[in-house]
C-alpha cells in the first residue's frame, strides 16, 4: 500500500501522529532489512499500529494501557482505550499486542529492522526501552523515537545513543527522529538475562593526543597510569610527540610496564618546533575507530579507574566538549614522585595535592579537553605557546557543544598534575 492509502486509513485513528513524521516512520519501515520485524513500544490507540500494519510487515505492539493519570505523557489511559486499540488493530494478522512493559516481554524471535519507542517518556524508560531490544537489531535497523525534542528524557537518550555511536545518520522530522543502528549497540547484550532491561556497558575507545618536551619521568608515570587502568571495557591509543629520545624511551617505560599497555604511537618532531604543540595537534592521524579524541597533558596521572569512570560520566551528558578535574602537585614533591612512578597511588598523591588546577577556567584549558572524534580539528596556531590555540579550541568546541554550560568538567575521579619547574608562556616561550 502507498502511504497516502495508508495514512487515509491511519489517520482516522486518534493520537498524536503528524502526517509528516507518518511519512517519515513509513519510510523506515518499508526500507527497514527484509526478514526482519517492527517492534512498537507505545501504542495507544494504535494510529502509528496501523500506519505500519499497511507495510505488511508482521509487528510487535507493546503496550500495558495501565488505567489511570499519567502525568509525565501528558495523558491519561481508560479501560476505553484499551478497547480502542485492541478494535483499530483487530483487521490486520500481521500485528501482535503484548499488553505488557517492554521490560516483561520475551524477545522476538527474528531480528528487529524496525524499533519505534513512544512508551512512557521520563528518563530512564525510554534508554531502557532500547536496551530491552538492543541484542536484537538486525545490523542496519532503524530505531526511531517519537516526541524527539519536546520530552527531556526522549532527548537525553537520543543523544547519549548518538555520542557512544550507537546511533548514527539520525534525521527529525517535526517530533520524530530516526536513527541507524551504530557499531556498539549490543556489546555485551546476549550475556545478559533476559529480564534485564538495565543499559548495557559499550566499550569506548579514547585517542590519547600529548606533547613530551623535557619531561620524560612525568610522562613515563603518565603511561604507566594508562597501563594499570582497571577496566576491561575501555580501550586506550595514545599518540606522543616529542623530539627528545630520552623522552620516547621514558614513555615506552611506563606504557609496557602494566597489564593493559595502550596502543602506542610516538612521533618525533625537530627540536625547534617541538613547542608548537598547536601544530601538531592540528596534524595528528586521529583513529577514526575511536569514540572520543582527548588532547591532554602528558605529565597527568590517572587513577585505576579514571577511565571507565570518565567514560561513565560521558554517558550522562549530551555529545560535545568535556574536560575532567585536575588536582595539582607542586613542583618540588612532585620532582621526588616521579622516581617511584611505578609505586604511585591516589593516598600519595592526595597527600601532597595543593588543591584543583587551573580551578577558576572551569576546564576550559589545555591539559585535558575531550570531543568526540572529528567534532572539529584543532587551530593550526604556529605560537610557541598553547594558551591561545586552546582557548580557541575549546570556545569553538563548547560553540558545537548540545549543551553549553560554562564547566565542562565532568566525572567523579579527578586526575592529578606532576608539577615541574617549566611552564607554558603566553607569549613566548618556555619559562
Amino acid at each position: 500500500m502507498s502511504f497516502l492509502a495508508a495514512w487515509r486509513v491511519a489517520e482516522a485513528v486518534r493520537g498524536w501522529l503528524s502526517e509528516q513524521e507518518a511519512q517519515h516512520l513509513y519510510a523506515a519501515a518499508i526500507a527497514m532489512p527484509i526478514a526482519s520485524d517492527i517492534v512498537e513500544v507505545g501504542a495507544f490507540h494504535g494510529k502509528s499500529t496501523v500506519l505500519l500494519a499497511n507495510t505488511g510487515r508482521r509487528i510487535f505492539t507493546i503496550d500495558p494501557m495501565l488505567a489511570g493519570e499519567d502525568p509525565v505523557n501528558q495523558m491519561a489511559i481508560s479501560d476505553s482505550d484499551a478497547d480502542n486499540l485492541q478494535r483499530n488493530i483487530s483487521p490486520y494478522a500481521n500485528v501482535t499486542w503484548i499488553r505488557a512493559r517492554s521490560c516483561d516481554c520475551e524477545l522476538p524471535s527474528r531480528s528487529i529492522g524496525l524499533l519505534y519507542i513512544d512508551g512512557p517518556h521520563q528518563y530512564p524508560e525510554p534508554r531502557q526501552d532500547f536496551e530491552r531490544f538492543a541484542s536484537v537489531l538486525a545490523p542496519d535497523a532503524f530505531v526511531a523515537f517519537h516526541d524527539y525534542g519536546e520530552f527531556p528524557g526522549v532527548t537525553r537518550t537520543v543523544q547519549e545513543l548518538e555520542a557512544t555511536g550507537r546511533l548514527k545518520d539520525g534525521v527529525v522530522c517535526g517530533s520524530m527522529y530516526i536513527g541507524r543502528v551504530g557499531r556498539h549497540v549490543a556489546v555485551d547484550a546476549g550475556n545478559r538475562p533476559s529480564n534485564d532491561s538495565s543499559p548495557s556497558r559499550t566499550g569506548r575507545r579514547f585517542h590519547l593526543i600529548g606533547l613530551c618536551h623535557r619531561f620524560g619521568r612525568r610522562a613515563r608515570a603518565f603511561a604507566h597510569s594508562l597501563a594499570t587502568q582497571a577496566s576491561t571495557d575501555v580501550q586506550l591509543h595514545l599518540t606522543v610527540f616529542y623530539s627528545d629520545a630520552s623522552d620516547a624511551r621514558l614513555i615506552l617505560e611506563g606504557a609496557t610496564s602494566g597489564r593493559r599497555s595502550p596502543e602506542i604511537s610516538l612521533i618525533r618532531v625537530p627540536p625547534e618546533t617541538i613547542m608548537q604543540r598547536a601544530i601538531h595537534f592540528a596534524h595528528a592521524r586521529i583513529d577514526d575507530s575511536c569514540s572520543h579524541t582527548v588532547f591532554l597533558d602528558t605529565d597527568l596521572w590517572f587513577p585505576q579507574t579514571f577511565w571507565q569512570d570518565y567514560s561513565e560520566a560521558l554517558d550522562l551528558e549530551v555529545p560535545g566538549y568535556w574536560s575532567c578535574r585536575v588536582k595539582e602537585i607542586d613542583a618540588r614533591p612532585a620532582d621526588l614522585l616521579v622516581d617511584a612512578w611505578a609505586g604511585l597511588t591516589v593516598e600519595t598523591l592526595e597527600a601532597v595535592s595543593v588543591g584543583v588546577r587551573h580551578d577558576s577556567f572551569n576546564g576550559m584549558v589545555g591539559h585535558f579537553q575531550c570531543i568526540p572524534t572529528r567534532l572539529l580539528p584543532y587551530p593550526a596556531d604556529a605560537i610557541r605557546a598553547v594558551n591561545r590555540a586552546d582557548e580557541i579550541f575549546a570556545v569553538r568546541a563548547v560553540a558545537l557543544s548540545r549543551d553549553g554550560r560554562p564547566d565542562r568538567r565532568i566525572g567523579k575521579t579527578s586526575a592529578f598534575h606532576l608539577g615541574h619547574p617549566f611552564c607554558w608562556a603566553g607569549t613566548s616561550a618556555l619559562l
